[in-house]
């Protein structure tokens, strides 16, 4: 399966929230749709200080508001909560497009990861 994000989307994300040279890129979708399937913020706070400390950019995707806990003293650098802006599915689509990996709870995103290209845990 192939997926592709126009052109124009990607230049939107790309203006929104330009790519730090050098830095790996990682999104995660933290919530399924299902409470099973679904970590809370505690273990997504360990995974995202993990990337933080190796330097890499985590973008956090999902429905608006769905994600919260990181901020205060919860607060990591170059973490972007896209959850607190209302994406499209296209929207969140080019950010994971943007990614160099991808880390999803099994949904959607994880099969679009998939035909865009963008390596998937």
């Amino acid at each position: 399966m192939d997926y592709e994000v126009a052109e124009q989307e990607a230049e939107e994300i790309e203006a929104q929230v330009p790519r730090t040279k050098g830095t790996p890129r990682v999104v995660i979708q933290c919530r399924a749709s299902s409470l099973v399937r679904t970590y809370d913020t505690e273990h997504w706070l360990k995974v995202v200080r993990g990337l933080w400390q190796k330097n890499c950019e985590v973008f956090l995707i999902g429905a608006p508001g769905e994600v919260t806990g990181f901020v205060g003293d919860n607060a990591v650098k170059d973490v972007h909560n896209m959850t607190q802006v209302p994406l499209s599915f296209r929207q969140s689509a080019a950010v994971l497009a943007t990614a160099d990996l991808a880390i999803t709870v099994d949904s959607a995103m994880m099969h679009v990861a998939g035909a865009l290209g963008v390596p998937c845990i």
